[in-house]
């Protein structure tokens, strides 16, 4: 169910993408206007998912995933059947809080209705969710957009939306999640606001990744869309392995993983933006980034929740803004560096943003381990 709930989540965010050429020719607005519905839909995100936890701590988490995939549900056909422009823009904010719920909600309780021996499974199981409406359901979209773009909201999104909504239904009831405070009160901590910082950033190189690339391989190679969608197809793939393979060393290292991950991705992405010798090279370059992003997502989630294990709801709200304001930073900083001095320029940008995102962990690493800790909860 929670791999459905992030699927779900992901390809309501995903799908606007394909559909933009679609959608501003019927509205007769431009691209880059039409494209700015996904600034409406990441911004309302990112406010939501630092709301959630305020009404969250008082709330079941079945409850709360109840209620996110019914707004996303009406989101989707609300989308599908919009008259305008301004109904599409109205239907994303609806969007955005039902992905600023989901996501929040759905790691929340990933890692609350976990053994500690088994959190890590089940943290990797539902991410795996949010690739796989990369992987699988962009392909499917981008089939029925042909026909008509709006049948691209119902195709994916609503369909796999209701499916989870029919399984939470279903499914057993939970206790509310464990809170001790807001967002505020997490955040005091300074390992859970330096992992909080960690993310903001590496998730800002991230996003400025996948905003990009797709452009780099067009421009660079004169490639076509369909060549396009195949490397971004490949990147997603790899996401999945390298967040399964991973799982297993992430309860104890997951500092660790961040660390070496990030160093990892820093390099390659310099390499992405500077080195192009064929399309195919630049295809692989992208497949390991995707590698790298699958295990450092799930390291990173895994590190939120265990630092703020008795207010994890308020932790999962952090992370999901700092993926939705990634998208924002990544996008716009990713632009100037654009212009400035080209995809070379862009690499050095995004792997600068990588190393920054890995200085948090290596500072807390420097830090006095804490006496007397039990082993479930040493993250190192």
């Amino acid at each position: 169910m929670l791999f459905l709930t992030l699927f779900a989540a992901q390809s309501g965010v995903l799908v606007l993408s394909p559909l933009l050429t679609g959608i501003a020719k019927e509205f007769e607005v431009s691209t880059a206007t039409a494209g700015q519905l996904r600034t409406v839909s990441g911004l309302t995100a990112a406010v939501v998912a630092l709301a959630v936890p305020l009404v969250g701590g008082r709330a079941r988490l079945r409850s709360i995933l109840l209620a996110g995939l019914g707004v996303l549900a009406a989101a989707n056909l609300a989308s599908a059947a919009a008259p305008s422009i301004w109904a599409l823009g109205a239907a994303q904010v609806a969007m955005g809080v039902a992905v600023g719920v989901l996501v929040s909600a759905g790691t929340t309780a990933a890692a609350e209705w976990a053994s500690d021996d088994g959190r890590a499974r089940l943290l990797s199981a539902a991410l795996m969710g949010q690739a796989s409406a990369w992987v699988i359901g962009m392909p499917i979209v981008g089939v029925v957009a042909d026909v008509d773009w709006r049948y691209g909201w119902s195709a994916v999104p609503l369909t796999v939306s209701l499916a989870a909504l029919v399984l939470a239904w279903a499914g057993p009831d939970s206790p509310a999640p464990t809170a001790a405070g807001g967002i505020r009160r997490v955040l005091r901590d300074r390992n859970v606001a330096g992992w909080a910082l960690g993310e903001l950033l590496a998730n800002s190189a991230w996003a400025g990744t996948l905003v990009y690339a797709g452009a780099l391989v067009a421009e660079s190679y004169d490639a076509s869309t369909a060549t396009v969608g195949l490397v971004l197809a490949l990147g997603g793939a790899a996401y999945l392995p390298g967040n399964f393979l991973i799982r297993r060393w992430t309860d104890a290292r997951a500092r660790t993983i961040l660390i070496l991950f990030g160093l990892a991705s820093a390099t390659t992405v310099v390499v992405f933006g500077g080195v192009r010798t064929g399309v195919w090279e630049s295809a692989a370059i992208f497949a390991v980034l995707g590698f790298l992003g699958g295990g450092r997502t799930l390291a990173g989630t895994a590190l939120g929740a265990a630092l703020a294990r008795e207010n994890r709801l308020a932790a999962m709200g952090v992370r999901t803004a700092t993926l939705q304001f990634g998208y924002l930073l990544g996008a716009a900083l990713g632009g100037l560096a654009l212009a400035a001095g080209g995809y070379p320029a862009l690499g050095v940008l995004l792997g600068t943003l990588f190393v920054a995102g890995v200085l948090p962990h290596v500072v807390a690493t420097m830090r006095p381990a804490p006496t007397a800790a039990p082993l479930t909860s040493r993250v190192e």
